[in-house]
């Protein structure tokens, strides 16, 4: 089996760590401890949300070890689980909807690492049949994915993550399925819920009639965010093969590294390793009854719906 592109020896990896997130490996256990210890203070959290050491320290990595990031993140992580069922509740690899979306190819990690050594994942909205399938289901199995990739705790946990959205053949009926409120919702739980590091998503081959679905989420994002949403020009990958590299990258997208199809098989079986952990993964959430003081339900986390105006396509 051929190796990796991208994979970072251990002694590397451990000095970027360091570097750049403040991983101190004397003092990671006594962190990850103090995290724990906060949460078992919390009536809302104690006894409701994953709290292994592996998850925490993926907190930390994300929160630059800094222990009061930390909790608000987790804090917020798990809000927005429990004020979002459609999306993170019911996951099961097996469910006939996971499969086809597995075999359109509708979102594909990649096998490997880019030049920069981070994770890269492809997304393809077109593959979808607007007239059949539910945008909500979509953003599940992209939530599904994401946690997975970050379950794995590998070397992206440090380094980080980059997305490569191809709105090739996207129609009105695929931006219609958008709304603020949706927009809204995703970018808080990419930006404020999750801890993994996003350095860059690239859109390609973008219709003028998506341009819409891209100003909102543009400004949903924080000024750091903003800078990271790169629009490359129509069928030009340069700039993508500038940004990660071609042995990142299958063959479709100019790359060395097999054909999408591979990585498609390999999301697969990955999906169906993990599923005792995707049926497990519902019963974590914070429990709101439970929180002191005011609750952080739907409304105060994104916004009450309806309070933004629909989108308008010409």
């Amino acid at each position: 089996m051929p190796a990796l592109p991208g994979v970072i020896d251990a002694k590397e990896l451990a000095q970027i760590a360091k570097t750049e997130l403040n991983e101190d490996p004397n003092r990671t256990k006594e962190d990850i401890k103090a995290i724990q210890s906060w949460i078992k203070k919390q009536p809302h959290l104690h006894k409701y949300i994953n709290t292994d050491d592996q998850h925490i320290l993926m907190f930390l990595r994300g929160c630059k070890f800094s222990l009061e990031r930390t909790k608000e993140k987790l804090d917020v992580y798990n809000a927005c689980r429990a004020a979002c069922p459609e999306w993170f509740d019911n996951w099961d690899a097996m469910d006939p909807i996971v499969q086809e979306f597995i075999d359109l190819g509708v979102a594909v990690p990649l096998k490997g690492y880019d030049k920069n050594g981070r994770r890269v994942m492809v997304m393809r909205g077109s593959a979808i049949d607007p007239r059949r399938h539910n945008i909500s289901d979509q953003m599940k199995f992209s939530m599904m994915i994401s946690e997975m990739l970050m379950h794995e705790a590998d070397q992206s946990s440090i380094t980080g993550f980059v997305g490569v959205q191809d709105m090739e053949g996207m129609t009105l009926g695929h931006a219609t399925q958008f709304s603020p409120s949706l927009g809204k919702k995703a970018m808080t739980i990419w930006q404020d819920a999750y801890p993994q590091r996003p350095k860059g998503m690239h859109f390609l081959n973008m219709p003028s009639l998506m341009e819409a679905i891209f100003g909102m989420m543009k400004s949903f994002s924080k000024e750091k965010m903003r800078d990271r949403l790169i629009v490359h020009p129509k069928g030009d990958l340069t700039m993508l093969h500038e940004a990660v590299g071609t042995e990142i990258l299958p063959k479709e997208f100019g790359g060395t590294n097999g054909v999408l199809q591979d990585h498609i098989d390999e999301l697969r079986r990955k999906m169906e390793k993990h599923q005792k952990w995707f049926l497990e993964q519902g019963k974590f959430k914070s429990n709101e009854k439970k929180r002191p003081g005011k609750s952080k339900n739907h409304s105060n986390l994104f916004g009450m719906e309806g309070s933004f105006r629909q989108l308008s396509f010409d």
